[in-house]
C-alpha cells in the first residue's frame, strides 16, 4: 500500500487509485474517505452515512468514485440502482466546481433533483429539476450524486436558479440529515 501524503488518515491500494480504505474502519467509512480525498466533504456535504448500496450507470457504464467521464458519456440521465432499504429517498446531482474549479462562484450547480423515490424505483420519484448532463466550462469538475433518506413524503420546489444551490440548506430545510449514499465522477471540457 502507498500512503497518500495529502490525506494521512487513509491508504490507497497500489494499482487502484480509486480504491481508498480507512486506517480507522470502525470510525469512518471508506466512502467518507474517498469523498474527503476529493474534497466533496467539506465542499458539498459534511458526512455520508453509507447505509444504502447505490450505483449509477451512464449508458450501461457503472460509475465508480473518482472515475473520469467525458460530458458526452453522461449527457443522458443515468440509471440508478439502490439496495438495502425500502424507504423513500431524495436524489441530487451537483457540480461544486462551477463555473471553474479555481473560481467556483456558482457552487453547487444543481444538475438533477428527484424526491419521493419509493424504495428502489427511481422512475417513480417526483422530478423537481430535470436532469442536465455535465457541462464543464474550464478545468476538471466533480459531479456528485447524493441520496438522502426521507422520513415520509415531502413537498419540494425547484430553486429559482440552478447555480449556487446549497445542499446543506436544502437537506436541513427538508429534515433529510446526512446523505445515506454518495458517488462522484470527474469531467472536463471535451
Amino acid at each position: 500500500m502507498v500512503k497518500n501524503e495529502n490525506a494521512p488518515f487513509h491508504k490507497i491500494h497500489q494499482g487502484h487509485p480509486h480504491s481508498v480504505i480507512s486506517d480507522y474502519p470502525d470510525r469512518i467509512s471508506d466512502e467518507c474517505v474517498r469523498l474527503t480525498d476529493a474534497k466533496v466533504i467539506p465542499d458539498v456535504i459534511d458526512n455520508v452515512l453509507d447505509t444504502v448500496s447505490f450505483t449509477a450507470k451512464f449508458n450501461g457504464k457503472q460509475v465508480t468514485d473518482g472515475q473520469h467521464l467525458r460530458p458526452s458519456e453522461a449527457a443522458e440521465e443515468p440509471e440508478i440502482a439502490m439496495k438495502g432499504s425500502e424507504a423513500t429517498f431524495t436524489l441530487l446531482m451537483v457540480d461544486p466546481d462551477a463555473p471553474s474549479p479555481h473560481d467556483p462562484k456558482y457552487r453547487n450547480w444543481l444538475h438533477w433533483m428527484v424526491v419521493n423515490i419509493p424504495g428502489v424505483d427511481t422512475q417513480r420519484g417526483d422530478v423537481i429539476v430535470d436532469y442536465m448532463g455535465p457541462s464543464p466550462l474550464k478545468g476538471r469538475h466533480r459531479y456528485v450524486l447524493l441520496l438522502f433518506k426521507q422520513s415520509g413524503r415531502m413537498d419540494a420546489r425547484a430553486p429559482h436558479a440552478r447555480q449556487s444551490f446549497t445542499v446543506r440548506d436544502f437537506a436541513r430545510g427538508h429534515g433529510l440529515g446526512d446523505p445515506v449514499a454518495a458517488q462522484f465522477f470527474w469531467a472536463e471540457p471535451e
